[in-house]
C-alpha cells in the first residue's frame, strides 16, 4: 500500500512502519483524479507544443508566432517571446529547435514546472550577439532590481 502526493510517496512495510520519500520538485501530477508521472515530452497540443504531464500549464511555441514559451500556474503567468516569428521547431523528446539561420539554434526545453531556453551558436560570432527578448508577466510581483509592489 502506498500513499502520493505530486512530491512525496509514503509506503507502508512489512513490519507495519511507514517509509516516506520526498521530493524537492513534484515528480507526479494529478489528471482526471489519477497520479501520473511527470513527462516533459513534448506533444503537438493544438495551437502550441505542450508536456505530456507537467505540474503546470506549459506551451511551446509549435512555430509561425513570435510567442517563444509560456507557464501559468493559477492566476500567474510568465511568458518569453521572440523577436520575429518562429520558423516551425524540430522536437526531440522535452526540447524544441528552431533553425534561426546563420547557424543559430534557439532551444526550448519544458520542465516540471516551467520551462528553459538558450541559443547555440555553431560558430564564434565575429562582433557582439544581441537579442530582445520580450516577456509577458502576470500577477507576478516584481522585486528586482527594485523592490516594488506591482501585485
Amino acid at each position: 500500500m502506498s500513499e502520493r502526493s505530486a512530491d512525496s510517496t509514503t509506503y507502508a512495510l512489512p513490519n507495519g512502519q511507514l517509509q516516506t520519500s520526498t521530493y524537492v520538485a513534484p515528480v507526479r501530477q494529478r489528471v482526471d483524479g489519477v497520479w501520473r508521472n511527470i513527462d516533459t515530452s513534448l506533444s503537438d497540443g493544438g495551437s502550441a507544443l505542450k508536456p505530456e504531464v507537467a505540474a503546470a500549464d506549459i506551451a511551446v511555441s509549435d512555430g509561425g508566432d513570435t510567442a517563444l514559451a509560456s507557464v501559468t500556474k493559477g492566476a500567474r503567468s510568465f511568458g518569453m517571446g521572440w523577436e520575429s516569428n518562429l520558423p516551425t521547431p524540430s522536437v526531440t523528446d522535452d526540447t524544441a529547435s528552431y533553425a534561426l539561420g546563420d547557424g543559430e539554434t534557439l532551444k526550448v526545453t519544458a520542465l516540471s514546472q516551467g520551462f528553459s531556453q538558450k541559443v547555440v551558436l555553431d560558430k564564434a560570432p565575429d562582433g557582439p550577439v544581441k537579442y530582445r527578448i520580450p516577456m509577458r508577466l502576470r500577477d507576478l510581483c516584481c522585486r528586482w532590481p527594485n523592490p516594488v509592489t506591482c501585485c
